[in-house]
């Protein structure tokens, strides 16, 4: 009988100190995710990283990777941030992995592997996410198209933005677009999107400088003379 009884008060004490060692990791936890939302970025970095690297609540494990990679992103961190945010995305938790990935495909670009993002981008459950994000995703597709050298997927990748009624980096895609076709010297191209880009409000002086600069420099190139007169 007597033994019976500290078998059950040695399973009590495990079970007593498994719940207070959750409970600890639980309360670090919101203490990390409150440094992040008041912008203290180191901090959270250094409590995620030690929950990381000792962790209790396997259900908690994919957040503390999720937002271990977003300290590191704010931080500038890009090549460790990757790390924890891979496992994030290749994790259980399905809400978190949406997240994760989404980021993922950022980081992937900040450090110019456009194939990487290419690859997180086309795996995206796309209408999960904010109007925001779809926008940032399609606008990111672009840039992995262009510099990945697909042209055929750049132009319809920037038609689709277009069509999305996107806007907000509309003018940026449109001048890396015409950079590339210019640079591979598809003159035809550049002409019909630096026309487009002419008719778009918000361009800045230079800018616009710019756009008619090049447009008659190509018009010259391919001798389309009569054109030339119209700017």
């Amino acid at each position: 009988m007597l033994l019976k009884m500290k078998k059950i008060c040695v399973v009590f004490i495990v079970l007593f100190m498994t719940f207070f060692v959750t409970a600890n990791e639980y309360d670090d936890y919101k203490i990390g995710i409150s440094y992040i939302n008041d912008g203290f970025f180191e901090e959270s970095e250094r409590i995620f990283e030690s929950l990381a690297e000792n962790p209790k609540d396997p259900l908690l494990i994919d957040k503390v990777n999720y937002y271990l990679g977003i300290s590191r992103l704010k931080l500038a961190k890009y090549e460790t941030a990757v790390s924890c945010m891979a496992k994030a995305y290749r994790g259980k938790n399905q809400a978190v992995s949406a997240n994760a990935g989404y980021y993922l495909a950022i980081l992937y670009q900040l450090l110019e592997n456009f194939n990487e993002s290419d690859k997180v981008i086309s795996g995206l459950a796309k209408e999960s996410y904010s109007s925001q994000q779809k926008e940032k995703i399609a606008y990111m597709t672009v840039v992995n198209k262009i510099k990945l050298g697909s042209t055929t997927l750049a132009v319809e990748s920037v038609k689709d933005y277009i069509n999305s009624g996107y806007k907000e980096n509309k003018n940026e895609l449109l001048k890396e677009l015409i950079n590339y076709l210019i640079e591979i010297k598809d003159f035809n191209k550049s002409i019909l999107y630096l026309e487009d880009l002419l008719t778009e409000p918000g361009l800045t002086r230079v800018e616009r400088e710019t756009a008619y600069f090049n447009l008659i420099t190509i018009l010259f190139k391919t001798e389309a003379y009569p054109d030339v007169v119209k700017y």
